[in-house]
């Protein structure tokens, strides 16, 4: 049974204040698990009402708390994440215990102490800054419409899509799409200038983006001179230029837009509003999101000279309804739950969050139970489950399988592929030799694999395959295994179904 909207905001107050029980932390953590409204209302009351200072120290003390968990992946990690905070002496890290709750650690907004009653704090947008595991890889450069664009000033090599913090971009011209591993997808039209800082904070310099920002990643801001635009979970967009001035705009949702100005003023903008934020001062817009004519999505991929593209992965994603499968015709999303991968005998259907994924468990505690734990598909990649060596239920490796069914025959190939995994050596001392990276494989039916390559570290690895002559009603599947380990393996990926142009020719009708 839902839980009164007060009671999250009673159990946050008790949280920061350092006074919830036992019996409190175990009720916080059902609740930021298994309802999404409570992890935005927990978001909200902490942002929203908190005296915000000395961040510095409770970054150190949310490291500390993510050092916890990766070494203990056994237990659900909201447990350790609310008991260390509890031993933090008041530094409580919202965005940890949030998003972590929903395996996804993200921005860190502070609060030392309960606020008094019938007052409501400013929010110090400097002093909100995202606190994230030392990694490689925060973002991958994922699509590219005629984009002409240098990385750290240089052209990137062929291939290049993993990008590092601190990572400089100069868009001349056309559009780059950012997703980053938090969840964020950030378009960024040139010409344009921008700074990756983290997973969950980019400074654009100049330049117009958009960015649609999951729930399980509420928090992601952009920088624009002295302008901060902190997500609620929306998507929205910033128009910046070189003098400062930052033209915001919110197509869904809502985020917060601070002006780093001595009173520190700040307005939260909703659906359909926009805002100037210039020479400290942020005043409301004489124009509507949509006179910005911002891109939020990059055209679908034009057929080559002897192919269609019939089905892509990323372009067909949509979220279905919590605890369904994928409705989108031809498509399944499924994991190897009964065996090893290769065989669609031990497939069964991944089930949606209602929000951003797909995963064994739904709606359900994520991660999940052994062997799925962080096992999951979103729109942009997702992450393998328990490898053999690591799960104590089976004596395989676990990951989650892309299916596509042909509804008509013909001569089809898998092109336009690539993965990369955005860790390329696990951070744990105990496994500090560990480069076994992902594998991916892709088979035909039950037939014998197509393919089996290995991904490593920050290198692109391509999967295109001749899948030779199908009927209608077989199934092409792409599968991504832990190999020998299960951690650090989150991915970005995509690839792209064809049907040769000269069968096309045949029957003069599409493959779907």
């Amino acid at each position: 049974m839902d839980q009164p909207p007060a009671i999250i905001e009673d159990l946050a107050e008790s949280l920061v204040a350092d006074a919830i029980t036992d019996d409190q932390i175990d009720q916080l953590d059902r609740m930021l698990t298994e309802q999404p409204e409570a992890r935005a209302r927990f978001v909200r009351y902490v942002l929203l009402h908190s005296d915000l200072h000395l961040a510095l120290h409770a970054e150190e003390s949310a490291r500390d708390a993510l050092d916890l968990l990766r070494r203990r992946q056994t237990v659900p990690p909201h447990k350790h994440v609310l008991a260390s905070a509890r031993r933090q002496s008041h530094w409580i890290g919202l965005g940890l215990v949030a998003s972590l709750a929903a395996s996804v650690a993200g921005l860190l907004i502070l609060a030392p102490q309960t606020p008094k009653p019938g007052v409501s704090a400013q929010v110090n947008p400097q002093l909100i800054r995202p606190a994230v595991a030392a990694v490689e890889a925060v973002a991958t450069a994922y699509d590219a419409a005629d984009a002409d664009w240098t990385l750290n000033g240089q052209p990137p090599a062929t291939g290049e899509r993993a990008l590092a913090p601190g990572a400089r971009l100069v868009i001349a011209s056309g559009a780059l799409e950012l997703a980053f591993r938090s969840g964020p997808q950030v378009i960024v039209e040139g010409p344009a200038t921008l700074r990756l800082l983290s997973d969950m904070e980019l400074v654009l310099d100049s330049g117009r983006l958009t960015a649609r920002v999951p729930q399980d990643a509420l928090g992601f801001s952009v920088r624009a001179g002295s302008t901060r635009v902190i997500d609620l979970g929306t998507e929205f967009g910033v128009v910046a230029a070189r003098t400062g001035r930052a033209e915001v705009a919110v197509f869904e949702g809502e985020v917060l837009v601070a002006q780093a100005n001595g009173e520190q003023s700040q307005e939260r903008l909703m659906a359909g509003q926009a805002a100037v934020s210039d020479l400290g001062r942020i005043t409301e817009a004489q124009f509507s999101p949509e006179d910005l004519n911002l891109v939020r999505a990059l055209p679908a991929t034009p057929p080559s000279d002897n192919h269609e593209v019939i089905a892509n992965y990323r372009r067909d994603y949509v979220t279905a309804e919590a605890n369904q499968p994928t409705p989108v015709r031809g498509w399944q999303y499924l994991w190897n739950r009964n065996g090893p991968q290769g065989d669609p005998r031990n497939y069964v259907p991944l089930l949606s969050n209602g929000s951003f994924h797909y995963a064994p468990g739904g709606t359900g505690v994520f991660p999940g139970p052994d062997p799925a734990f962080s096992l999951h598909l979103r729109e942009y990649g997702g992450h393998p489950g328990r490898d053999a060596t690591a799960s104590k239920v089976h004596e395989f490796g676990h990951g989650p399988v892309a299916a596509f069914t042909v509804s008509r025959p013909g001569r089809y190939r898998l092109v336009e592929s690539w993965v990369n995994r955005l860790d390329p050596i696990d951070e744990d001392p105990e496994w500090a030799t560990n480069e076994f990276g992902l594998d991916v494989m892709v088979h035909v039916n039950d037939r014998a694999p197509l393919v089996k390559k290995f991904a490593k570290g920050l290198r692109t690895v391509a999967f295109d395959a001749e899948l030779g002559e199908l009927t209608a009603g077989d199934t092409i599947y792409v599968v991504v295994g832990p190999n020998q380990s299960s951690r650090y393996d989150t991915f970005h990926w995509n690839f792209s179904i064809a049907r040769l142009a000269d069968q096309q020719a045949v029957d003069g009708r599409d493959a779907i």
